[in-house]
C-alpha cells in the first residue's frame, strides 16, 4: 500500500495472514496495521514489511496501537521496519491489557517496541526475538504499571558482527515485572 495497509475499525477482529506479507508505506508514511480505539483485535501469522523506498520514512510503524485500545494480541508475526524513529510495535496513550508474544521484530536504526508516555497498563511482552542494528530493543517510558516482560532476546548486528543487546531500557521503572 502507498501508506497504511489496514485500519481495524471494529471490535473483536482477527487478522490471520497465514504467513502472507503486508507491504506498507511504499510512497507515503503509514502503518502496516492501525488499531485505534478498538478492543479485542488479534494480529497473527503476518509478515509485515515496511517498503524500502530509499528515503527515510520516519514514524511508519509496523503495528500502531493507539488510544482506548485494549485486549489486543500481536502473535507469531515477523515485522520488519527500516526508517528512523520507526519501531515495529508502537503503543500510545490509554492502551491496556495488550499482549505482544512470539514475534520476530527486525529494525534498522531504531528500537523494536516503544511504549512512550501515556497511560499503559498490564501489557504482556514475551518470547519475542528482536534484531536491531542501533538502539535498545524495547523502550518503556513513564506511567507504565504491571508490565510483564519475559524471555525477550535482543540481537544487534553492526559491521558484520553480532552483539547481544540489553532487551529493555526503562526511563522510569514503575511496578513492572521482568522474568
Amino acid at each position: 500500500a502507498d501508506g497504511t495497509c489496514f485500519y481495524i475499525n471494529a471490535v473483536n477482529i482477527t487478522l490471520d495472514c497465514h504467513g502472507f506479507e503486508i507491504n506498507y508505506s511504499q510512497t507515503d508514511v503509514g502503518y502496516g496495521i492501525n488499531i485505534s480505539n478498538q478492543n479485542g483485535t488479534t494480529i497473527r501469522g503476518c509478515n509485515i514489511e515496511q517498503a524500502d523506498i530509499g528515503t527515510d520514512t520516519r514514524t511508519a510503524f509496523g503495528i500502531y496501537i493507539y488510544r482506548n485500545s485494549s485486549l489486543n494480541t500481536i502473535f507469531n508475526n515477523t515485522i520488519t521496519v527500516r526508517g528512523q524513529d520507526t519501531p515495529a510495535v508502537y503503543l500510545l496513550q490509554e492502551v491496556f491489557n495488550n499482549s505482544i508474544k512470539n514475534n520476530s521484530l527486525i529494525t534498522r536504526g531504531t528500537y523494536a517496541a516503544f511504549f512512550p508516555s501515556g497511560v499503559l497498563a498490564s501489557t504482556n511482552i514475551y518470547n519475542n526475538l528482536i534484531y536491531n542494528n542501533d538502539q535498545a530493543g524495547i523502550i518503556v517510558n513513564p506511567y507504565l504499571k504491571n508490565e510483564r516482560i519475559n524471555t525477550t532476546e535482543a540481537i544487534a548486528e553492526y559491521q558484520w558482527k553480532t552483539y547481544k543487546l540489553t532487551a529493555l531500557f526503562f526511563h522510569y521503572h514503575l511496578e513492572n515485572f521482568i522474568y
